[in-house]
This record gives structure tokens, sequence and C-alpha cells, in this order.
């Protein structure tokens, strides 16, 4: 166990962090959020995205990696918008099939593209 939780820890102290944009708007994406669209639909196509009851799931750990990474983004912008609890009014793999489908209309653009967007679209309501 040590030796799966040393490593962990090394690479959060050495990743820094990543708050915040520049003056020109600009920010460091880490993680899945920097590959493209047609990674996620490889992963999303060859995974067997099953729910666990309501709040659980099972999948493959490819894509199981896309959907920790968006899940982590996606619980920053419930923190941050006033009145809401979940703002997108999905679940996990509602929203994976949301991603899907815009990341097959947008396949050159990035996961943060994607999770920008129906952030973006949900905001708006």
């Amino acid at each position: 166990m040590t030796r799966l939780i040393i490593p962990f820890l090394v690479a959060l102290l050495v990743s820094g962090p990543a708050w915040g944009k520049d003056k020109a708007g600009q920010f460091h994406v880490l993680g899945e959020g920097i590959k493209k669209c047609t990674e996620y639909l490889g992963a999303y196509g060859a995974s067997d995205l099953e729910a666990l009851g309501e709040t659980r799931i099972t999948t493959s750990k490819e894509l199981g990696t896309y959907l920790g990474w968006v899940q982590g983004y996606t619980s920053r912008a419930n923190e941050t918008e006033l009145g809401a609890t979940n703002i997108y009014g999905m679940n996990t793999i509602e929203m994976a099939g949301w991603l899907a489908s815009w990341c097959r209309d947008n396949p050159s653009k990035m996961i943060l593209d994607a999770v920008s967007a129906i952030t973006e679209s949900h905001l708006r309501k």
C-alpha cells in the first residue's frame, strides 16, 4: 500500500498548483483535459460503462481516468455556482454520453473544450 501512496504524493507535490488564469486568460491544463476528443471517443467506445446504483459506475481503467478528470472539473463548477447542487442535472453515465456526442462533432478539440462546453451550456440555463 505504501508503494502506491508514495509515488502519488510525490506527483502531487511536484505538479504544483494550477489555479487561475494569467492576464491573457490562459492557464495550464493538467491530466486528461489536454487529450483530444478522438482519444476520448476511443476509450468511450471500447468501454463497458455501467451504472452500479445511483452514484457508482464500473468502466475500463482508461475511460475511468477521463471520467475522474471530468468529475473533478464538474465538482469544482458545482462548488462555485451559488444556489446549485448539480448544475449539470445528469449523472456520470449521462455526462459521458454527452461528452462523446460533443466530441463526435468536434474531434480535433480537447477534453477541456468539451467539459467547458457542457459547463457553459448548463450555466446559461
